[in-house]
């Protein structure tokens, strides 16, 4: 076929004699036979485009062509079509090719050449087609192939190319281009802003490029910043999947299509995942697992009436679960395992029919026993224990403090102006000297006050807290108190006494809250100690709860990755949808949510 088509080249020009015998001599070269295949490698002669200066197309794709592209091929000024891929080619890209400013296409994929691409192709104002993957290309892409306007199609994958990517790309810089594939180099940074106008015309099991796949345009970078274009394809580490559309805007609509391409590289993506997603209501298929993406998630998932599976485990994604993603009737698969979500789990819609491993290693998440998680109990919660533990430590103590101090000091004004006569204070049980009024009698057995008082009343407070029971309660009557219920209880085993919400014994790092808890039970006890003398002040608290922090956080990490070694032998495949099977990187667990609250 290949003879053949040279062949007809001749005969189609018998007036151009220079051109017949270049090709009559590049022909001489080609061992004939009767399948019309090329029975052996042969290099391309050396003077074959200095013979040939009117040629306008050459194609000898998918042959067994070697050695170096002829440095003279520059000077077929009139080639408007060149495509050398699929063959054994070497060497560098001929700087002469700057000289070919009529050339439309330039094809050299699937080649084992070296070096970097040359500037000069930036010379070529008229080129609409430019491949280069899977080419051994190093070093950066050169500016000036962003200043062909021209260009509508650019394949770089699969190279040694690093750096990163001008802000305006398929913008002003590339106001033209459809389809850009840079997949599998060592490209850095952001995520071009409206990289969403290159691929208007992916279509499904179709790729328009010559010589390449249908893959994820930037999947395999490695510390790509994600940046909120107006349309976005959807990239995810170990699967690729490519969307169509137009640039979002309020009078149209988003149609997109879905690519499934099965891959094992490995990519990383940092940032917020955008709300502009919400807008490709023709979405069926997002997996954006095993990245780097922080934030919540976006409210608008619950326009994506479309989607059947939703997989966003293994990030760092806190937050709430939308209760918008009820509406997401189609939704058959949903993963949100190993993040930091809050909050109570959906009930609604797609909810009714998930189970626990769509939320696994989310601490903080409350609902149904059914998901394995706590119920979601008004107060008891993750968020308002929080909240009910800041508001006592940052607001009402420091009140309380502030009004103590100025009954202190109008008492003693007062006492001052009493006559000696009338100086002498009751010291009944139920009195306190300089004050006015009852105060509990456990403030000071002396009936002085001082800021040791404060002391006992932080010590029963870490108490309450953690045991979630109160002095008035029922149990506590007669000599029972609630610090001696702690004291009495502590020989037994804290996990006793310890709210049921706060302690699990199956839970991962169980034996490092205990010891944590007990320590802040032990000195809860002292700071309560019937003596003032005996009560710690503020500053030793303060140390000690330090060095209770720093214990827990090496017990944590201890246990963590001793869980980790045990559990990657153990580890079950939990994807039910039709994707790749692939091993889990699972995330650690985050330390006790209440936990870090006091310490902060």
């Amino acid at each position: 076929m290949f003879v053949q088509c040279f062949l007809a080249l001749v005969v189609a020009s018998p007036n151009y004699t220079t051109d017949q015998s270049a090709l009559l001599a590049f022909k001489s070269h080609i061992p004939y036979d009767p399948n019309n295949i090329l029975a052996s490698s042969l290099p391309v002669p050396d003077d074959l485009f200095h013979r040939l200066p009117k040629l306008t197309m050459f194609f000898v794709s998918s042959n067994e062509f070697f050695g170096e592209i002829p440095l003279n091929l520059g000077e077929c000024r009139q080639l408007q079509y060149l495509s050398l891929s699929s063959n054994e080619f070497i060497g560098f890209i001929p700087r002469g090719i700057g000289n070919l400013t009529m050339l439309k296409k330039l094809d050299l994929c699937q080649n084992n050449l070296q070096g970097e691409i040359p500037p000069e192709i930036g010379n070529l104002g008229s080129l609409e087609i430019l491949s280069l993957g899977s080419a051994n290309l190093t070093g950066s892409i050169p500016s000036s192939v962003f200043n062909i306007s021209s260009l509508k199609r650019l394949g770089l994958s699969d190279n040694q190319l690093f750096g990163s990517l001008p802000k305006d790309v398929c913008n002003s810089d590339l106001p033209s281009l459809e389809i850009l594939s840079l997949a599998r180099n060592q490209l850095m940074g952001s995520i071009p802003r409206h990289m969403g106008n290159c691929h208007k015309h992916i279509v499904k099991n179709q790729w328009p490029l010559d010589n390449e796949n249908p893959i994820s345009l930037l999947r395999g970078m490695e510390e790509i910043t994600a940046a909120r274009p107006k349309c976005w394809a959807i990239w995810k580490s170990r699967n690729a999947f490519i969307f169509s559309g137009k640039p979002l805007n309020p009078k149209e609509t988003i149609e997109a299509t879905s690519v499934g391409v099965r891959d094992y590289l490995l990519a990383f993506f940092k940032g917020e995942i955008p709300s502009t997603i919400g807008g490709l209501l023709s979405l069926e298929i997002l997996y954006l697992d095993l990245n780097r993406l922080e934030g919540s998630i976006p409210q608008t998932f619950g326009r994506l009436i479309s989607m059947e599976s939703l997989d966003i485990s293994h990030n760092n994604l806190t937050g709430v679960i939308p209760k918008s993603l009820e509406a997401l009737l189609q939704l058959k698969y949903f993963n949100v395992s190993f993040n930091r979500l809050t909050g109570e789990i959906p009930s609604g819609g797609p909810f009714d029919n998930l189970t626990n491993e769509s939320f696994l290693s989310n601490e903080a998440l409350c609902s149904a026993p059914r998901f394995i998680v706590p119920p979601c109990h008004l107060g008891s919660t993750h968020q308002s224990r929080k909240r009910r533990l800041l508001l006592l430590t940052y607001v009402l103590l420091p009140i309380a403090s502030i009004l103590f101090a100025m009954a202190i000091t109008f008492a003693s004004k007062r006492c001052r102006r009493r006559s000696e006569n009338h100086a002498a204070i009751d010291m009944s049980p139920t009195k306190t000297i300089a004050t006015i009024g009852y105060i509990a009698p456990e403030y000071g057995l002396e009936g002085l006050v001082s800021t040791r008082c404060d002391m006992y009343s932080f010590g029963i407070m870490l108490m309450e807290t953690f045991t979630r029971t109160k002095p008035t309660d029922a149990m506590f009557d007669g000599d029972l108190r609630l610090k001696n219920w702690v004291d009495n209880s502590m020989a037994d085993g804290v996990a006793e006494i310890i709210d049921a919400n706060l302690l699990r014994p199956n839970e991962e790092q169980y034996a490092a809250k205990i010891q944590c808890v007990s320590g802040i039970m032990e000195l809860a006890l002292r700071c309560s100690a019937e003596s003032p003398e005996e009560r710690m002040n503020m500053k030793d608290v303060l140390v000690a709860l330090k060095k209770i922090k720093l214990q827990y956080l090496t017990n944590s990490v201890f246990e963590r990755e001793k869980s980790t070694v045990e559990g990657s032998s153990t580890t079950s495949n939990k994807k039910s949808v039709a994707m790749p099977q692939v091993a889990k990187m699972y995330a650690l667990p985050i330390p006790d949510a209440l936990t870090n609250a006091l310490f902060k």
